[in-house]
Formats: structure tokens, C-alpha cells, sequence
């Protein structure tokens, strides 16, 4: 986690808007220490809110604004140690719009015509997923995002802008 810290804190240096963000499984958390995610405006948001799968908000991915609260990433970070539970991303905007962001990421359509649930919370799927990303379809998953940090196969990897 201080590799992130430091790399926040090293782009913030030039860019003074970017804020620091933790995406975190919500089920994963509560597994890890025995207590929901507890809604806190301003400072975290359910990515399930104001969808059709709401009912299931306090299993689902969290976004943590980190910038309003460092002291919770130590904590974050122990949680992402343990499961693949926790990404962390650096963005140039305010925690309800990198939400409305991520909640359109969360859904896909199958070759079938099926619709999808992309669990983008879970740091094993965005491994996968960018993976099998050409540069183009990186670029526009990572719209509006300067970087995406997670561990992949036990080692830290990140995606982001080319310019970052």
C-alpha cells in the first residue's frame, strides 16, 4: 500500500484536483472484519445504490473516498493483504461522480445478448479483464481515470493514462 501512497502523492505534486479513492468488495470486507460497510456521505457510496440490485448494496462495491479520510487506508490495506477485495484509484473528481462513472462500468453484454455483471471490485476480474483489453478498449475503461492500482497474482500492478 505505501507504493500507492507514494504515487498518489507524487502525481497530487503536479496535480492538486486528483483525489484518492479505495474500491472495495463489500462482502469481502465484512468477511474480513465481521462488520458491514456503514454508508457515510461525502466520504464512501455503494455503487449499487440506484440500481435494480440496491438490495444487495452492502455486499457490492464501495467506493472510499481516501483523500477525506487517509488514516483508512492502512486498515484498506490490510483488508486488500488478506482478499482480493480492494483497488485503488486516482481521478480528477468528487466521489459521486467517479461512482456514476464506475456503475456504468459494472455492466456488460454477452455475445448471447445476455446482460452481465462485471465485478470491477474484485482486483482477479480487472487483472483478467485488462488482460484481454486491447490499448483502445484500456482507454475508454479508463475514461476520466488517471490510474488503477491493484494487486494481480500477488504482485502490484496499475493501469492509466500513458501521460500520468
Amino acid at each position: 500500500m505505501l507504493d500507492v501512497h507514494e504515487r498518489f502523492e507524487q502525481l497530487s505534486r503536479r496535480r492538486s484536483e486528483l483525489r484518492w479513492y479505495a474500491l472495495v468488495d463489500g462482502h469481502q470486507h465484512e468477511e474480513h472484519t465481521g462488520k458491514r460497510i456503514v454508508p457515510e456521505p461525502g466520504v464512501n457510496r455503494a455503487l449499487f445504490d440506484g440500481t435494480e440490485d440496491e438490495p444487495l448494496a452492502h455486499a457490492g462495491p464501495w467506493l472510499f473516498d481516501v483523500s477525506r479520510q487517509p488514516e483508512r487506508a492502512r486498515g484498506l490495506a490490510e483488508i486488500e493483504a488478506a482478499l482480493p477485495s480492494v483497488s485503488w484509484i486516482f481521478a480528477a473528481m468528487d466521489l459521486e461522480g467517479l461512482a456514476q462513472v464506475l456503475q456504468l462500468k459494472l455492466g456488460a453484454k454477452l455475445p448471447s445478448g445476455h446482460a452481465a455483471l462485471v465485478r470491477i471490485q474484485d482486483p482477479r476480474v480487472l487483472g483478467n479483464l485488462f488482460t484481454v483489453m486491447d490499448a483502445e478498449q484500456r482507454s475508454l475503461f479508463l475514461h476520466l481515470i488517471e490510474e488503477w492500482h491493484f494487486l494481480y497474482g500477488g504482485q502490484r500492478v496499475w493501469m492509466g493514462r500513458a501521460d500520468a
